[in-house]
């Protein structure tokens, strides 16, 4: 209540100055009432004489001092205030952080009803002690969160205690570090009051850096009390259902069960780096309360903050002081001899003898509990030094968008305005507004965060002074939202994409695997000492491999805290704004999290190894981390990138299990079997197959659930140029499916026999795989790929019907079958190459038709009629290749072989497949093909000038001549047609909205490639003419068709510019770790098994290459053409044929 700027407390003790107006009424009554008895009694000439009475006006003075006095002692218990002034009143206590273990083992029931609840049953004791101590609440497992912060409010830290558990974490594990770190940075900078963190753990650390966390804590002048449960020897864990009450032991995700081991060393070493102490509670009731006693009660207290109060100043006392003083004026008026007090002096003097000392008690007992209200704003005018002024004058200064002025106002208004507390709330307000407005300011993205840091800083202390207020919190929400996705953003830049990063740890893991095996290598290699010698001499290797481990530990578990942000900045989207991209690459995430994080635990179990200096235990796990890694890999992977990936997997482990076999005896009688490296053993093995199968078998399952979708999918309708079609995807899926499918259950089959010690059998089966893996990933080729590997193969057979070689057709009928299921393959892939050229002549007609109605532009219509053409010429090739398969495939299968007439038939359906594949080339790729060709015909002409030299007849070589002189004309052709093509393209118009500068350039660059091509026409031209002659000049063909070469090449780098060369060192690197990985063992197929392998696991590598690089080209046929003429000449000088593999 308040009035004349006079602030009541206690309004409720108005019935006193009621009551008091009462008594008042009585005491003048009862006075009149005696004076008219006196006159009624006594007349007035003889009261004078008899009575000793004052003068009237006294009387009425009197009475009137004595209403007043009572009034203003009423007015006094009402508790006037008057003005206001700033308390300080910081808090005094200790710092309290309690970070508590909600890992899955404390689910654990051997301390009822479990540990988790054990603990925080305790911890809701211990807070009854902590009364006056700032407490906050820490719960961590693989990560820590912050539950509470640092807050003297217990009931708010007893909710989050309630409802701390293993949900409150998203990782599991244990890291110590994780909740240490958390905790240093929850105190904030060093006070004067100390500081402790009790630290409630069951598990082992999972090499997190904790000593190094623990050194940071001791810095920062935190001391660790650890509490450790459970046993140090280690012990299962099991878990009790809250419904059934069944016990149920926890395992790992290979079906181990878990063994909780406290490591009581590392917790005793916490304790001694930040002068804590340990507290070992085993599987008994922890006694926190004892615990409070001796480390807590002991640590100063200090003030913890630098709160304070606004209070209003007491003036009770001045109507007190009123209050006697008209008291005592009264009775000193009165004149006379004494009289006894009548009624009226009684009542007044029992009335004032309760009174006299009571404001005083009751504003003691509530200024503690005082109400603080807004002050009201001076009427008079505001100098222009008073912080209000420098207020409205910085609020201004924001309006005109000048947060930097805003800010320094602001400030200024806030530090001297110590006694205004709405002007201090407003002031920190704005603050908060103007760093918002810096950060939108900013165009450096870092500064942009800082700001945004600071403003929710600003609104955190605006929340402070006023809890009731909402604007500041929303702002608050929306401030550190804004800063969690800008520095997402932020780091996501700096990192890369996910897909680089894994790639690079897998290549990291996969050279601390070569270091586990050179390690054990290194011990099996000690002849003469016993493997504890052995272990000894390797212990600073094994030092520096488990710090190396620990390293990449590290990074992985940083690019796990990645993946975390990034799901979770898209499942903060609402479900309105969120597309389905985000939606798959969420689900993706997390499967790289659950693949990343079985990651992590391996790679502590490796480093643990090498820290016990157990190199085959540390190798496995070593491996097994790797495998987690690819599986992680895979999540971000396509299927036609996985089954590449997959394929060439399946042909290291191919390659170790041959190893295997030929040194376990199976080469031929005599030969001296192979050294195997250490590390590979048919049980490792096995894990490689194993983890090898779940990978396959997770891609079979996710082309299965692709397939079935497409099938339940509406009917694709035709696709957009340049997007994949849905309806050749579709069967894709539906074809790969199988497949991959039957290659799970292949190396399924291969881990059995492998687990048996079958070698040969399970060389057999991973055979099989690879093939499965390799028909798979022919579905998802597109026309020209399929193209290339069906010319391929069907080359491989034309010369292997066709050779000459005495010593390969000795024995070639023993291949007969294998080129029959080879041409029966090719057969099978025309089916699909029609398909394909259907959909392409669709594709490519309609693409003509939309270019202009017909009749309206003549050359659209002859676009389109070409295209026809060439689709009606590709079909005749197709039919007539297939025609030649089927007679080839024929003759593989008769009981009396024509290898000549099958191979003719090869030939000439190998033949078909080169123009089918020439009509679908890009005119680089024309380009690229005359260049090949044209290096061929120069090796050609180089062995026939060095044959001509010890020829004894001339006519023979004239002859050879000729023949390459035709080849000569027809290159020379085709040179003419491509230069007049790109002569064509330099002189048309730019399209459209291209950059006229881009455009031009280009022209000139085509302009410059025609002429390039048409030099290297000319120099066809003269070097035809020297074949052709009757004495045939070697001496001026071969240079011309040299200038050729040089040409085409020139041109070549016009067309396409040569992308920068890979670095050789990161090449030799990979080289070294596959050479590692396979224990140093020469990469040769070993004999038996099938000889088809090698043909299908050439395509699969072939898949993986881009396309071709003409300034790679470049430099390959430069080399390939000096190569050969060494070959040719040595060739010259023996004149005898080399041997040939068998294994063609």
């Amino acid at each position: 209540m308040s009035g004349l700027g006079i602030h009541w407390a206690q309004p409720g003790l108005l019935w006193v100055v009621v009551a008091w107006a009462l008594v008042a009424l009585v005491v003048v009554a009862l006075d009149r009432r005696g004076a008219g008895a006196l006159d009624r009694l006594v007349s007035s000439a003889l009261q004078s004489a008899l009575v000793a009475r004052p003068a009237r006006w006294r009387r009425v003075t009197r009475l009137a001092l004595l209403v007043v006095s009572g009034f203003t002692m009423a007015a006094a218990l009402l508790q006037p205030q008057m003005g206001e002034r700033y308390v300080a009143t910081p808090r005094v206590g200790a710092e309290i952080m309690i970070a508590l273990d909600v890992s899955r083992s404390m689910l654990a029931d051997d301390a009822a009803p479990s540990r988790l609840e054990r603990a925080k049953a305790e911890v809701r004791d211990l807070l009854a002690y902590l009364r006056d101590d700032h407490v906050g609440l820490i719960a961590f497992a693989g990560r820590a969160s912050v539950l509470s912060p640092m807050t003297p409010d217990k009931s708010f830290l007893r909710l989050a205690l309630d409802g701390a558990g293993p949900h409150s974490v998203p990782r599991g594990g244990t890291k110590l570090a994780e909740a240490i770190g958390r905790a240093v940075t929850g105190f904030g900078d060093p006070g004067p009051s100390q500081r402790a963190l009790i630290l409630i753990t069951d598990g082992e650390d999972h090499d997190s850096f904790v000593l190094d966390a623990a050194k940071r804590a001791a810095e920062a002048g935190i001391k660790i009390i650890a509490i450790g449960f459970g046993d140090e020897g280690g012990s299962p864990i099991f878990v009790r259902d809250p419904e059934t009450g069944a016990r149920e032991q926890i395992r790992e995700a290979d079906g181990r069960p878990v063994q909780s081991r406290l490591n009581g060393d590392l917790l005793r070493e916490l304790a001694l780096a930040t002068d804590g102490a340990y507290v070992p509670a085993g599987t008994g009731v922890l006694d926190l309360a004892s615990i409070y006693d001796a480390h807590i009660v002991g640590l100063t207290r200090g003030e913890i903050d630098e709160r304070g109060r606004t209070i209003r100043d007491e003036a009770y006392q001045l109507f007190v002081a009123i209050a006697f003083v008209t008291l005592l004026a009264g009775v000193l008026l009165v004149g006379g001899r004494p009289q006894r007090g009548g009624p009226a002096a009684s009542i007044l003097a029992a009335f004032l003898l309760t009174t006299t000392s009571t404001p005083e008690a009751l504003a003691q007992a509530r200024e503690p509990d005082a109400v603080v209200e807004e002050a009201a704003p001076a009427l008079v005018e505001t100098p222009e030094l008073d912080p209000r002024a420098r207020f409205n004058r910085a609020n201004a200064a924001l309006a005109g968008g000048d947060p930097a002025a805003a800010a320094v106002g602001l400030r200024d208004a806030r530090r001297d305005a110590p006694d205004d507390p709405a002007l201090r709330y407003a002031a920190t307000y704005n603050l908060g507004m103007a760093a918002v407005a810096r950060a939108d300011a900013e165009e450096d993205p870092q500064a942009s965060l800082a700001a945004l840091h600071e403003a929710a800083d600003w609104f955190r202390e605006a929340v402070a002074l006023r809890p009731d207020e909402e604007d500041p919190r929303h702002n608050l929400e929306v401030v550190l939202r804004r800063a969690l996705i800008l520095a997402d953003e932020l780091a996501q830049a700096q990192e890369g994409d996910l897909e680089t990063a894994l790639d690079a740890m897998i290549e990291r893991q996969r050279g601390q695997l070569g270091a586990s095996a050179e390690l054990l290598g290194a011990i099996a290699g000690r002849e003469g000492l016993d493997e504890e010698a052995a272990l000894a001499q390797l212990r600073p290797a094994f030092a520096s491999a488990a710090t190396d481990q620990r390293v990449l530990r590290a990074e992985a578990d940083a690019l796990a805290e990645r993946v975390v942000r990034e799901r979770e900045a898209i499942l903060r989207m609402a479900e309105d704004v969120r597309a389905p991209e985000d939606t798959l690459r969420a689900a993706q995430l997390e499967g790289v999290l659950v693949y990343l994080d079985a990651s992590i635990e391996r790679m502590g179990g490796t480093r643990r190894q090498l820290r016990l200096r157990r190199p085959e235990r540390a190798y496995r796990r070593g491996a097994a981390a790797l495998g987690e890694l690819k599986r992680s890999r895979d999540q971000l992977r396509d299927p036609v990138e996985q089954i590449d990936v997959l394929i060439q997997e399946t042909g290291e482990v191919l390659q170790k299990t041959g190893a295997i076999l030929s040194a376990t005896g199976t080469l031929a009688a005599g030969a001296e079997a192979p050294a195997l490296p250490a590390f590979l053993t048919p049980g490792a093995l096995e894990e490689d197959v194993r983890r090898l199968t779940d990978r396959v078998g997770e891609l079979a399952g996710r082309l299965q659930v692709a397939a079935e979708q497409a099938a339940q999918a509406d009917p694709p309708s035709a696709a957009p140029p340049g997007t994949p079609d849905p309806a050749a995807l579709r069967e894709a899926l539906a074809g790969a499916a199988p497949f991959v499918r039957e290659a799970a259950e292949d190396l399924e089959r291969a881990t059995t026999e492998l687990g048996a010690e079958a070698l040969r059998e399970a060389f057999s089966a991973e055979a099989q795989a690879g093939r499965a893996l390799a028909d798979a990933q022919e579905f998802f080729f597109d026309l020209a790929r399929l193209l290339e590997v069906a010319a391929e193969d069907q080359a491989r057979i034309a010369e292997l019907a066709l050779t000459e070689e005495e010593s390969v057709a000795q024995v070639r009928d023993e291949y007969a079958p294998m080129a029959s299921a080879l041409q029966s393959k090719n057969l099978e892939r025309t089916a699909r190459l029609g398909t394909l050229l259907g959909r392409e002549r669709e594709n490519t007609l309609a693409a003509a038709a939309q270019v202009g109605a017909p009749g309206s532009n003549e050359d659209a219509e002859e676009s389109a009629a070409n295209e026809k053409a060439r689709f009606d010429a590709a079909d005749a090739l197709l039919a007539a290749a297939e025609g030649e398969m089927e007679a080839a495939g024929l003759g593989f299968a008769a009981n009396a072989l024509d290898w000549s007439g099958s191979g003719a038939h090869a030939a000439t359906a190998r033949d078909h497949l080169e123009q089918l594949r020439m009509l679908f080339f890009s005119l680089i790729e024309h380009l690229q093909a005359l260049a090949r060709e044209q290096v061929d015909l120069a090796d050609e002409t180089n062995q026939t000038a060095a044959l001509a030299a010890s020829e004894e007849d001339p006519q023979a070589t004239a002859d050879r001549a000729a023949a390459l002189g035709a080849e000569q004309g027809g290159l020379e052709t085709r040179a003419g047609a491509i230069a007049d093509v790109l002569l064509e393209q330099s002189e048309a118009t730019a399209p459209e909205g291209a950059d006229p500068q881009r455009a031009e350039d280009a022209q000139a660059r085509t302009r410059q490639a025609a002429e390039h091509v048409a030099s290297a026409q000319l120099a066809m031209r003269e070097a035809k003419a020297g074949l052709e002659a009757e004495a045939p000049s070697f001496g001026t063909v071969v240079p011309a068709q040299t200038v050729a070469i040089e040409e085409l090449m020139k041109a070549l780098e016009l067309l396409a510019p040569p992308t920068p060369p890979e670095d050789p060192q990161g090449e030799d690197q990979n080289e070294q770790e596959e050479s590692d990985s396979e224990g140093g063992e020469e990469r040769e197929q070993p004999q038996g098994g099938d000889e088809g392998q090698g043909s299908r696991e050439n395509g699969a590598a072939e898949a993986e290459e881009g396309p071709e690089d003409p300034g790679q080209l470049l430099q390959g046929v430069r080399d390939r053409e000096a190569e050969r003429r060494r070959d040719r000449e040595r060739e010259a000088e023996r004149r005898r044929s080399q041997p040939v593999d068998r294994d063609w």
